[in-house]
């Protein structure tokens, strides 16, 4: 079984059309091959209006796009793919020109054309190609694979690099910012290789950027690539500004098991790995069919995801059927409910990180308002000089009356907080203090042990996400 999703936001046009906005590729899913590839709407967000006119013929794109690229040997698959693929562009023919909003932005082409160029290259000697090549990853000594995998991802950057200049020029696609930043045809990738041999499955994951690769099976989800970035930006994207690299990573999986490729736009939906795996097995459970499975899944990021696509390549091996699937995702479903719904119901319904900074914001406040009944009473004057003496060893203050009073401004929630829960309060004045800040204190000590214990779970659970990967035990 496999499938895949495909989805865009959607604006009106004048004439009161809809038009796809998005610049994922369409995603692909075969038995051998599963691929997405996202094209970058930030550093590729310049429109081409300046394109071969010729390429907006539907008849007339590959002769005029991909000619020297493709060839008469090129299967005729991944030709109707790349046709299919640009269809956005091809419904424009008679408005491209017409108007800026209408010109297709660098990351939509560049998705587009990494990919057909990537097909081209995996595809070439066929999906029997495919198994060969698994099948020397498989029988490599473990000393040569490293070097295997970083082989085989330099020649895919050969092929698109060298692909990707050709379809620039003859597509007349060019660089058309004035703003810095920005790159020619820039996108991401995530292509996964399979292979399925007796009881499992042999797979070559390739990707440049923050596109993944997953693993789902009984033990939970993994995932198998690596984000090329640091600091939540990205330090590897294919584009024609600059060198890049695709990372390649060989495995043999025990089946049965999931595969599965995605954009940011799937996973971005989530605040950390269990709640996307958790969503994926409860839509699963839910429904009858692949089908409806890979429509909720999709329904679901068109009304949360915040990026302009969601694309997604999904394979399975190892499961007689549907009904087979679905049993191990409810097994495994129910498995977590045991494990994290039960100790904390809502861990997956509330949005804690949110609920608490509100309820900071709500205390600070009331201990604005309880501020100015505190400041000048002798107890707090004293907890804050002792703080500010404390501080005063460290940084080499000298006026300790000076530093005090300042620590008091900064602080003051915390040493309200501090003075009530030690008790340092005369009982006159906490009366007054806790009068009105207690209810709201409560609360964020209640939200603050909830958001915790979440932590917790989520630091259990990710101490396994991606565990079984690393140490290449699936």
């Amino acid at each position: 079984m496999n499938g895949t999703i495909y989805r865009q936001r959607e604006v009106k046009s004048e004439s009161g059309g809809v038009l796809p906005v998005g610049e994922d590729t369409l995603p692909l899913a075969t038995e051998h091959l599963l691929l997405v590839a996202d094209g970058l709407g930030g550093t590729g967000g310049f429109p081409h209006q300046r394109i071969n006119p010729d390429i907006l013929e539907k008849d007339r794109f590959l002769a005029t796009a991909y000619e020297g690229v493709f060839s008469d040997a090129t299967p005729d698959e991944i030709k109707r793919y790349t046709v299919e693929a640009f269809s956005e562009l091809f419904a424009l023919r008679d408005l491209y020109f017409s108007s800026y909003k209408y010109a297709k932005r660098s990351g939509y082409f560049a998705s587009r054309i990494a990919a057909s160029l990537l097909l081209n290259e995996v595809l070439s000697g066929g999906e029997q190609g495919i198994v060969e090549l698994l099948k020397r990853f498989q029988e490599a000594p473990l000393s040569e694979r490293a070097a295997f995998e970083t082989e085989t991802g330099e020649r895919y950057v050969r092929c698109i690099s060298d692909g990707m200049r050709q379809v620039a020029q003859k597509a007349n696609l060019i660089y058309e910012s004035k703003s810095s930043g920005m790159a020619l045809l820039p996108t991401t990738i995530s292509l996964t290789l399979c292979a399925p041999r007796e009881n499992c499955l042999d797979a070559l994951f390739a990707w440049a950027g923050d596109s993944r690769g997953y693993v789902w099976n009984s033990d939970g989800l993994m995932q198998a690539t690596a984000d090329h970035e640091s600091a939540e930006v990205m330090t590897n994207i294919i584009s024609l500004r600059a060198p890049f690299y695709i990372s390649c990573k060989f495995m043999t999986l025990a089946q049965p098991c999931v595969v599965f490729n995605a954009s940011d736009g799937c996973f971005d939906c989530f605040t950390a790995p269990i709640d996307f795996e958790y969503f994926l097995l409860d839509a699963l459970t839910r429904a009858e069919s692949m089908d409806a499975f890979l429509e909720s899944a999709r329904a679901f990021f068109a009304a949360n995801s915040s990026d302009d696509s969601s694309t997604l390549a999904l394979g399975t091996f190892g499961y007689a059927d549907f009904a087979a699937l679905r049993k191990a995702a409810q097994e495994r479903l129910d498995r977590m409910r045991e494990t994290y719904v039960d100790p904390l119901p809502d861990i997956f319904t509330r949005d804690y990180t949110a609920e608490l900074q509100q309820q900071e914001k709500r205390y600070r406040a009331k201990a604005t308002e309880a501020k100015d009944l505190c400041g000048a009473l002798p107890e707090v004057i004293a907890y804050c000089a002792g703080a500010a003496a404390s501080r005063k060893k460290t940084d080499g203050s000298h006026d300790l009356a000076a530093d005090s009073a300042a620590y008091w401004q900064a602080n003051y929630p915390d040493v309200i907080e501090h003075m009530l829960t030690g008790g340092l309060f005369a009982a006159d004045q906490k009366t007054r203090v806790e009068a009105i800040v207690a209810d709201d204190l409560e609360k964020l000590r209640a939200l603050r042990a909830a958001y915790a214990q979440r932590e917790k779970l989520y630091e259990a659970y990710e101490s396994g996400y991606g565990a079984l990967i690393r140490e290449e035990k699936i």
